[in-house]
Protein backbone atom coordinates (compact mmCIF):
# COMPACT_ATOMS: atom_id res chain seq x y z
CA UNK A 1 0.00 0.00 0.00
CA UNK A 2 1.41 3.42 -0.98
CA UNK A 3 2.33 5.73 1.87
CA UNK A 4 -0.31 8.29 0.93
CA UNK A 5 -3.05 5.80 0.01
CA UNK A 6 -6.17 6.35 2.09
CA UNK A 7 -8.78 4.08 0.48
CA UNK A 8 -8.91 0.73 -1.28
CA UNK A 9 -9.85 0.68 -4.99
CA UNK A 10 -13.34 -0.42 -5.90
CA UNK A 11 -13.57 -4.04 -7.16
CA UNK A 12 -13.97 -4.07 -10.98
CA UNK A 13 -17.48 -5.55 -10.81
CA UNK A 14 -18.71 -2.84 -8.44
CA UNK A 15 -17.03 -0.13 -10.49
CA UNK A 16 -18.64 -1.33 -13.72
CA UNK A 17 -22.08 -1.55 -12.07
CA UNK A 18 -21.66 1.95 -10.69
CA UNK A 19 -20.57 3.38 -14.05
CA UNK A 20 -23.58 1.84 -15.77
CA UNK A 21 -25.90 3.70 -13.42
CA UNK A 22 -24.77 7.12 -14.68
CA UNK A 23 -25.84 8.89 -17.86
CA UNK A 24 -22.79 9.41 -20.03
CA UNK A 25 -21.93 13.09 -20.47
CA UNK A 26 -24.83 14.57 -18.48
CA UNK A 27 -24.45 13.48 -14.84
CA UNK A 28 -22.14 15.60 -12.69
CA UNK A 29 -19.88 13.24 -10.75
CA UNK A 30 -17.25 13.28 -8.03
CA UNK A 31 -14.54 10.64 -8.43
CA UNK A 32 -12.72 9.90 -5.17
CA UNK A 33 -9.20 8.57 -5.70
CA UNK A 34 -7.52 6.09 -3.37
CA UNK A 35 -5.35 9.00 -2.13
CA UNK A 36 -8.39 10.95 -0.94
CA UNK A 37 -8.26 13.49 -3.79
CA UNK A 38 -11.44 14.16 -5.76
CA UNK A 39 -12.03 14.91 -9.43
CA UNK A 40 -15.24 16.53 -10.67
CA UNK A 41 -16.78 16.10 -14.11
CA UNK A 42 -18.94 13.91 -16.30
CA UNK A 43 -18.22 10.70 -18.18
CA UNK A 44 -16.65 11.72 -21.50
CA UNK A 45 -19.33 12.21 -24.15
CA UNK A 46 -17.93 9.63 -26.54
CA UNK A 47 -16.60 7.36 -23.82
CA UNK A 48 -17.26 3.65 -23.65
CA UNK A 49 -16.20 1.17 -20.99
CA UNK A 50 -12.88 -0.51 -21.78
CA UNK A 51 -12.52 -2.29 -18.45
CA UNK A 52 -9.29 -0.48 -17.60
CA UNK A 53 -9.87 3.27 -17.25
CA UNK A 54 -12.53 5.88 -16.63
CA UNK A 55 -12.54 9.03 -18.75
CA UNK A 56 -13.88 12.14 -17.05
CA UNK A 57 -14.61 15.29 -19.07
CA UNK A 58 -14.79 18.88 -17.87
CA UNK A 59 -14.72 22.31 -19.46
CA UNK A 60 -11.88 24.81 -19.68
CA UNK A 61 -12.12 27.95 -17.59
CA UNK A 62 -13.14 29.85 -20.73
CA UNK A 63 -16.56 28.31 -20.05
CA UNK A 64 -17.48 28.08 -23.72
CA UNK A 65 -20.09 25.59 -24.82
CA UNK A 66 -18.28 24.47 -27.98
CA UNK A 67 -14.65 24.02 -28.80
CA UNK A 68 -12.08 22.84 -26.29
CA UNK A 69 -12.54 20.92 -23.06
CA UNK A 70 -10.47 18.49 -20.98
CA UNK A 71 -10.43 14.71 -20.62
CA UNK A 72 -8.65 13.04 -17.69
CA UNK A 73 -7.97 9.30 -17.93
CA UNK A 74 -8.19 7.56 -14.54
CA UNK A 75 -6.90 3.97 -14.16
CA UNK A 76 -9.48 1.76 -12.42
CA UNK A 77 -7.04 0.88 -9.64
CA UNK A 78 -6.98 4.53 -8.53
CA UNK A 79 -10.77 4.84 -8.14
CA UNK A 80 -12.09 4.46 -4.59
CA UNK A 81 -15.64 5.60 -5.32
CA UNK A 82 -17.82 7.67 -7.63
CA UNK A 83 -20.71 9.80 -6.43
CA UNK A 84 -23.48 11.54 -8.30
CA UNK A 85 -23.65 15.23 -7.36
CA UNK A 86 -27.37 15.94 -7.04
CA UNK A 87 -28.37 19.18 -8.73
CA UNK A 88 -31.82 20.67 -8.53
CA UNK A 89 -33.73 21.05 -11.77
CA UNK A 90 -33.29 24.84 -11.57
CA UNK A 91 -29.50 24.69 -11.15
CA UNK A 92 -28.71 22.26 -14.01
CA UNK A 93 -27.29 24.23 -16.98
CA UNK A 94 -29.65 23.81 -19.94
CA UNK A 95 -30.14 24.97 -23.53
CA UNK A 96 -32.14 28.17 -23.80
CA UNK A 97 -35.43 28.10 -25.69
CA UNK A 98 -34.01 30.42 -28.36
CA UNK A 99 -30.70 28.56 -28.68
CA UNK A 100 -29.70 28.52 -32.41
CA UNK A 101 -28.67 24.86 -32.30
CA UNK A 102 -31.95 23.85 -30.70
CA UNK A 103 -33.90 25.86 -33.28
CA UNK A 104 -32.01 24.10 -36.07
CA UNK A 105 -32.84 20.70 -34.59
CA UNK A 106 -36.49 21.74 -34.37
CA UNK A 107 -36.41 22.43 -38.12
CA UNK A 108 -35.19 18.86 -38.60
CA UNK A 109 -38.01 17.61 -36.39
CA UNK A 110 -35.60 16.52 -33.66
CA UNK A 111 -36.13 19.28 -31.11
CA UNK A 112 -38.41 17.30 -28.82
CA UNK A 113 -35.98 14.36 -28.67
CA UNK A 114 -33.05 16.43 -27.45
CA UNK A 115 -31.95 16.30 -23.82
CA UNK A 116 -31.89 20.00 -23.00
CA UNK A 117 -29.30 19.61 -20.27
CA UNK A 118 -25.79 20.75 -21.13
CA UNK A 119 -23.03 18.18 -21.05
CA UNK A 120 -20.73 18.60 -18.05
CA UNK A 121 -17.94 19.26 -20.57
CA UNK A 122 -19.92 22.35 -21.70
CA UNK A 123 -20.68 23.84 -18.27
CA UNK A 124 -20.38 27.65 -18.21
CA UNK A 125 -18.68 29.77 -15.57
CA UNK A 126 -18.34 29.99 -12.64
CA UNK A 127 -18.63 26.17 -12.56
CA UNK A 128 -16.13 25.72 -15.41
CA UNK A 129 -13.37 27.63 -13.62
CA UNK A 130 -13.98 26.03 -10.22
CA UNK A 131 -13.95 22.51 -11.65
CA UNK A 132 -10.91 23.10 -13.88
CA UNK A 133 -8.82 24.63 -11.07
CA UNK A 134 -9.53 21.64 -8.82
CA UNK A 135 -8.98 18.97 -11.47
CA UNK A 136 -5.80 20.41 -12.98
CA UNK A 137 -4.14 20.50 -9.56
CA UNK A 138 -5.11 16.90 -8.80
CA UNK A 139 -3.97 15.69 -12.24
CA UNK A 140 -0.56 17.34 -11.79
CA UNK A 141 -0.13 15.98 -8.28
CA UNK A 142 -1.08 12.42 -9.23
CA UNK A 143 0.46 12.32 -12.69
CA UNK A 144 -2.85 11.58 -14.43
CA UNK A 145 -3.05 11.82 -18.23
CA UNK A 146 -4.92 14.90 -19.34
CA UNK A 147 -6.02 15.44 -22.95
CA UNK A 148 -7.51 18.32 -24.85
CA UNK A 149 -10.89 17.60 -26.44
CA UNK A 150 -12.09 19.56 -29.48
CA UNK A 151 -15.59 18.92 -30.72
CA UNK A 152 -18.29 19.98 -33.08
CA UNK A 153 -21.44 21.57 -31.75
CA UNK A 154 -24.05 19.11 -33.02
CA UNK A 155 -24.11 15.34 -33.14
CA UNK A 156 -23.85 13.90 -36.65
CA UNK A 157 -25.85 10.81 -35.73
CA UNK A 158 -29.00 12.27 -37.31
CA UNK A 159 -27.32 12.77 -40.71
CA UNK A 160 -28.52 10.23 -43.33
CA UNK A 161 -25.98 7.78 -44.70
CA UNK A 162 -26.05 9.51 -48.08
CA UNK A 163 -25.24 12.84 -46.46
CA UNK A 164 -27.31 16.02 -46.49
CA UNK A 165 -29.16 16.67 -49.74
CA UNK A 166 -30.99 19.97 -50.36
CA UNK A 167 -34.30 20.14 -52.21
CA UNK A 168 -34.65 23.92 -52.47
CA UNK A 169 -32.53 27.03 -52.95
CA UNK A 170 -30.66 27.71 -49.76
CA UNK A 171 -27.96 30.10 -48.54
CA UNK A 172 -25.61 28.38 -46.10
CA UNK A 173 -23.25 31.29 -45.70
CA UNK A 174 -23.18 34.95 -46.64
CA UNK A 175 -21.01 37.88 -45.69
CA UNK A 176 -24.03 40.09 -45.05
CA UNK A 177 -22.01 43.24 -44.38
CA UNK A 178 -20.20 42.80 -47.70
CA UNK A 179 -23.48 42.40 -49.59
CA UNK A 180 -25.10 45.29 -47.74
CA UNK A 181 -22.39 47.52 -49.20
CA UNK A 182 -23.20 46.14 -52.67
CA UNK A 183 -26.91 46.60 -52.12
CA UNK A 184 -26.67 50.12 -50.73
CA UNK A 185 -27.42 52.61 -53.43
CA UNK A 186 -28.44 49.97 -55.97
CA UNK A 187 -31.71 48.77 -54.45
CA UNK A 188 -34.11 50.44 -52.07
CA UNK A 189 -34.22 48.67 -48.74
CA UNK A 190 -37.23 48.81 -46.45
CA UNK A 191 -36.71 51.61 -43.93
CA UNK A 192 -37.66 49.37 -41.01
CA UNK A 193 -34.56 47.22 -41.65
CA UNK A 194 -31.54 49.54 -41.47
CA UNK A 195 -28.34 48.53 -43.25
CA UNK A 196 -26.36 49.21 -40.08
CA UNK A 197 -28.18 46.37 -38.34
CA UNK A 198 -27.82 43.89 -41.14
CA UNK A 199 -25.65 41.45 -39.17
CA UNK A 200 -28.37 41.13 -36.56
CA UNK A 201 -31.49 41.52 -38.68
CA UNK A 202 -31.06 40.17 -42.22
CA UNK A 203 -33.75 41.69 -44.44
CA UNK A 204 -35.61 39.68 -47.08
CA UNK A 205 -34.32 42.19 -49.62
CA UNK A 206 -30.73 41.40 -48.73
CA UNK A 207 -31.24 37.63 -48.92
CA UNK A 208 -32.97 38.05 -52.27
CA UNK A 209 -30.02 40.15 -53.45
CA UNK A 210 -27.58 37.31 -52.61
CA UNK A 211 -29.72 34.76 -54.50
CA UNK A 212 -30.04 37.18 -57.43
CA UNK A 213 -26.28 37.69 -57.50
CA UNK A 214 -25.61 33.94 -57.67
CA UNK A 215 -28.32 33.29 -60.28
CA UNK A 216 -27.26 36.16 -62.55
CA UNK A 217 -23.65 34.98 -62.52
CA UNK A 218 -24.48 31.31 -63.09
CA UNK A 219 -22.64 31.40 -66.43
CA UNK A 220 -19.43 32.21 -64.54
CA UNK A 221 -19.73 29.22 -62.22
CA UNK A 222 -17.15 26.55 -62.92
CA UNK A 223 -15.91 23.34 -61.44
CA UNK A 224 -12.68 23.23 -59.49
CA UNK A 225 -9.73 23.32 -61.90
CA UNK A 226 -5.97 23.00 -61.58
CA UNK A 227 -5.36 26.71 -61.12
CA UNK A 228 -7.15 29.15 -58.87
CA UNK A 229 -7.81 32.04 -61.25
CA UNK A 230 -10.35 34.87 -61.00
CA UNK A 231 -13.60 34.83 -62.99
CA UNK A 232 -13.80 38.64 -63.00
CA UNK A 233 -11.33 41.29 -61.88
CA UNK A 234 -10.75 39.66 -58.53
CA UNK A 235 -13.74 37.39 -57.98
CA UNK A 236 -14.48 33.71 -58.48
CA UNK A 237 -17.57 31.52 -58.73
CA UNK A 238 -16.92 27.82 -58.26
CA UNK A 239 -19.15 24.78 -57.76
CA UNK A 240 -18.21 21.82 -55.63
CA UNK A 241 -18.26 20.19 -52.21
CA UNK A 242 -17.10 21.98 -49.08
CA UNK A 243 -14.58 20.05 -47.00
CA UNK A 244 -14.07 21.11 -43.39
CA UNK A 245 -10.75 20.02 -41.83
CA UNK A 246 -10.89 18.76 -38.24
CA UNK A 247 -9.84 20.35 -36.01
CA UNK A 248 -10.74 23.59 -37.74
CA UNK A 249 -7.93 26.03 -38.49
CA UNK A 250 -8.69 29.71 -38.08
CA UNK A 251 -7.24 33.18 -38.56
CA UNK A 252 -8.45 36.80 -38.61
CA UNK A 253 -9.42 38.61 -41.83
CA UNK A 254 -11.14 42.02 -41.99
CA UNK A 255 -11.24 41.97 -38.21
CA UNK A 256 -13.30 38.76 -38.22
CA UNK A 257 -12.44 35.23 -37.13
CA UNK A 258 -12.24 33.06 -40.27
CA UNK A 259 -12.13 29.27 -40.65
CA UNK A 260 -10.17 27.53 -43.38
CA UNK A 261 -12.22 25.13 -45.54
CA UNK A 262 -11.64 23.55 -48.94
CA UNK A 263 -13.78 23.46 -52.07
CA UNK A 264 -13.40 20.37 -54.32
CA UNK A 265 -15.34 18.73 -57.15
CA UNK A 266 -16.01 15.75 -54.91
CA UNK A 267 -14.92 14.25 -51.62
CA UNK A 268 -12.80 11.61 -53.30
CA UNK A 269 -9.15 11.53 -52.28
CA UNK A 270 -6.74 13.06 -54.76
CA UNK A 271 -9.19 15.74 -55.92
CA UNK A 272 -7.91 19.26 -56.56
CA UNK A 273 -9.21 21.46 -53.74
CA UNK A 274 -9.27 25.24 -53.41
CA UNK A 275 -8.53 26.84 -50.03
CA UNK A 276 -11.25 29.20 -48.80
CA UNK A 277 -11.70 31.32 -45.70
CA UNK A 278 -15.19 31.71 -44.24
CA UNK A 279 -16.16 34.17 -41.53
CA UNK A 280 -17.40 32.26 -38.52
CA UNK A 281 -20.14 34.76 -37.68
CA UNK A 282 -21.49 34.70 -41.25
CA UNK A 283 -22.33 30.99 -41.24
CA UNK A 284 -26.04 30.32 -41.51
CA UNK A 285 -25.48 26.59 -41.15
CA UNK A 286 -23.76 24.48 -38.44
CA UNK A 287 -20.05 24.19 -39.20
CA UNK A 288 -20.02 20.50 -38.24
CA UNK A 289 -22.80 19.81 -40.80
CA UNK A 290 -21.27 21.90 -43.59
CA UNK A 291 -18.80 19.20 -44.58
CA UNK A 292 -21.60 16.62 -44.68
CA UNK A 293 -23.57 18.37 -47.46
CA UNK A 294 -23.47 16.32 -50.67
CA UNK A 295 -25.51 18.68 -52.81
CA UNK A 296 -23.30 20.67 -55.23
CA UNK A 297 -22.70 24.06 -53.63
CA UNK A 298 -21.77 27.36 -55.25
CA UNK A 299 -19.00 29.32 -53.58
CA UNK A 300 -18.60 32.97 -54.49
CA UNK A 301 -15.67 34.98 -53.21
CA UNK A 302 -12.68 37.14 -53.96
CA UNK A 303 -9.07 36.07 -54.28
CA UNK A 304 -6.49 37.07 -51.71
CA UNK A 305 -2.76 36.71 -52.45
CA UNK A 306 -2.41 34.24 -49.59
CA UNK A 307 -0.32 31.22 -50.65
CA UNK A 308 -1.59 27.84 -49.47
CA UNK A 309 -0.65 24.21 -50.00
CA UNK A 310 -3.74 21.99 -50.17
CA UNK A 311 -3.32 18.23 -50.36
CA UNK A 312 0.01 18.65 -52.17
CA UNK A 313 -1.20 21.29 -54.65
CA UNK A 314 0.26 24.78 -54.25
CA UNK A 315 -2.07 27.75 -54.71
CA UNK A 316 -0.84 31.33 -54.90
CA UNK A 317 -4.25 32.61 -53.83
CA UNK A 318 -6.91 31.78 -51.27
CA UNK A 319 -10.62 32.53 -51.65
CA UNK A 320 -12.23 34.87 -49.12
CA UNK A 321 -15.77 33.50 -49.31
CA UNK A 322 -18.61 35.98 -49.68
CA UNK A 323 -21.45 33.48 -50.23
CA UNK A 324 -22.04 29.73 -50.26
CA UNK A 325 -25.38 28.47 -51.48
CA UNK A 326 -27.35 25.79 -53.26
CA UNK A 327 -29.28 26.61 -56.42
CA UNK A 328 -31.72 24.21 -58.01
CA UNK A 329 -30.89 23.59 -61.65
Amino acid sequence: MADDQVYQPLPPEELKQLIDSFKVGFDLLTVTLIYGDTLIGGLEKSWGWNGETINIGFNTKAGRRFGSSHIVVIPNELVANIYLIPLSSESIPRLEENDPQLEFLRELGLGEKVDRRLYVQDYPNPLATIIEDNNINVCKQRGLKLYGYVEAALSRESIPQEGIIFSRDFILYADWEFFSRQLHGAVTVSTNVPIAGVSKDISPSLQAFVFKHLHENSQKIRRVQDKLEPTGVNEIFVQGCILVPEPAEDTDIEGENCILVYCANSKEEGEIAYPALIKRKSLKYPLEFLGQVNSPLILYGELLPVPMDVYGTYHENTILARAIGYLQT
